[in-house]
C-alpha cells in the first residue's frame, strides 16, 4: 500500500471496516470531552444543559453526513455564547412585557435560531461563503476576543461560586471584586486549581502527560465531588445541588419537567419572529456564525 493510500482513509462502509478500531477509540475520547463542554456551553448560553448534549449529538451526526472533510468534530459553538445569552435575556424581557412568563423567551430564541439556520442554508446554496474573504482576519480575531471577554465577565462569578447581580459585561467585570469578597472558598479553589492544571497539561511538551487528554484528567479529579459542608471563620459554606448541572433522569421525566430548566422537547414560538429584537438576533446568529465557520474552515485562526 502506497503512502498516499495510507494517508487518506477511504469513505463509507469501506473506510469504516478499515479503520473501525481507530474510529471507535477516537469517538469514545471525543465523546467524553464533548459532554462537559456541551453542558458548559449550554449553561453559559442560558439554555437547558440537556440542550447542549442534544446539540452535540445532532450536530455531529448531521455535519458528518454532509461534510466533505475526512476528520470532523462539531458541537455547540462557544463563539456564539454571548449572542445566545443576550438574545434570551432580551426576548425574555419582551415576553414579560406582553404578559407572558419569562421562559417563553426561550421559545422565542429557538425560533430565532431556526430562522438564522435557514438563512445560513441559503448562504450555502448561493455559495456566499467566499464573502468571508472581505472580512480581515484581524476583525474576526477582535470579534472573538470581545466575545471571550463577555464570556469571562459572566463565568468568573460562577468559578467563584457567586451569583452576580449585574447583567451587562462591563458591570459584571466591575462586580468581580465584590464576588471575590463573598466567594465560596472550596469552589474557588477547585476552579483555580483546575484552570492551572488544564493550562499546564495543555501546553506541556511531555509525551507522558499527552497520553490522556488534559480535560479528561480534570474531569477525573472533579467528578467525585459530592455534597459537602464546611465552616470557615464561623461562616458555613457548602457545595450542594445548586452548583451541580441539572439533567433529567430520562426522556419522560424531561418531557414533564419545566422546559426552561431541565426539559428536553420544546417547540419554537414564531409569534415574535418579525419583532425588531428577533430580527437583530437572527442576523447576528447568521452572520457571526457563518463568519466563524468560514474562518475556521480556512485556517484563519
Amino acid at each position: 500500500m502506497s503512502l498516499s493510500s495510507k494517508a487518506i482513509p477511504r469513505d463509507g462502509l469501506a473506510g469504516m471496516a478499515e479503520n473501525w478500531k481507530s474510529d471507535l477509540n477516537a469517538g469514545f475520547v471525543v465523546s467524553l470531552l464533548a459532554l462537559p463542554l456541551s453542558l458548559g456551553i449550554a449553561i453559559a448560553s442560558g439554555f437547558p444543559p440537556i440542550a447542549g448534549v442534544f446539540t452535540a449529538i445532532i450536530g455531529g451526526v448531521v455535519v458528518a453526513m454532509f461534510s466533505g472533510s475526512q476528520l470532523t468534530i462539531k458541537g455547540p459553538a462557544a463563539g456564539l455564547i454571548a449572542i445566545a445569552i443576550g438574545g434570551i435575556e432580551e426576548l425574555s424581557a419582551l415576553a414579560q412585557q406582553t404578559g407572558q412568563a419569562a421562559s417563553v423567551g426561550y421559545q422565542y430564541i429557538l425560533a430565532v435560531i431556526v430562522a438564522a439556520s435557514v438563512i445560513q442554508i441559503l448562504f450555502g446554496l448561493l455559495k456566499a461563503g467566499n464573502l468571508g474573504d472581505f472580512f480581515p482576519a484581524s476583525v474576526v480575531h477582535g470579534m472573538l476576543a470581545a466575545i471571550g471577554i463577555i464570556i469571562l465577565s459572566k463565568q468568573i462569578h460562577v468559578l467563584l461560586g457567586v451569583k452576580p447581580t449585574a447583567k451587562e459585561p462591563l458591570e459584571l467585570l466591575a462586580e468581580i471584586p465584590e464576588s471575590m469578597m463573598h466567594l465560596n472558598p472550596l469552589i474557588a479553589i477547585i476552579g483555580v486549581v483546575c484552570l492551572v492544571l488544564l493550562s499546564i497539561l495543555t501546553f506541556s511538551r511531555s509525551k507522558h502527560l499527552k497520553i490522556i487528554p488534559a480535560p479528561m484528567i480534570i474531569l477525573l479529579l472533579v467528578v467525585p465531588i459530592d455534597n459537602y459542608e464546611y465552616l470557615i471563620n464561623g461562616h458555613l459554606y457548602s457545595i450542594n445541588e445548586k452548583y451541580f448541572v441539572s439533567l433529567p433522569e430520562n426522556l419522560l421525566s424531561g418531557l414533564l419537567a419545566n422546559p426552561y430548566t431541565a426539559g428536553i422537547f420544546i417547540f419554537p414560538d414564531f409569534s415574535q419572529i418579525l419583532n425588531p429584537i428577533s430580527i437583530k438576533y437572527i442576523l447576528m446568529f447568521a452572520l457571526v456564525g457563518s463568519i466563524i465557520a468560514y474562518s475556521q474552515s480556512h485556517g484563519r485562526f
